[in-house]
């Protein structure tokens, strides 16, 4: 149920830029669940903008990290991919 959630909150906070999540995947342990995702964004110029609202969402959640790289293709715009990863407590 939350990984639903969570991706439709992050859909939603970031539905002002060009981006494309697809789905999340979540991971047990024994005392963690993790989450985890990529985001293309397209809006290179608002990298800052959206990792300050992924950090304020994922702040709420518990321990996370994000990590964020440029990539320039042949085939398509270059974008920024966003990975991150969410654990939260059980």
């Amino acid at each position: 149920m939350i990984k639903e959630e969570l991706l439709e909150e992050i859909k939603n906070k970031l539905k002002d830029y060009t981006n494309e999540i697809n789905d999340i995947t979540a991971i047990n342990s024994p005392n963690t669940k993790s989450y985890l995702g990529n985001i293309k964004l397209f809006d290179v110029e608002n990298i800052d903008t959206v990792n300050d609202i992924l950090n304020d969402m994922f702040n709420v959640y518990g321990e996370y990290s994000l990590n964020s790289r440029k990539i320039n293709s042949c085939c398509s715009p270059t974008y920024i991919l966003i990975s991150f990863k969410l654990n939260m407590a059980i």
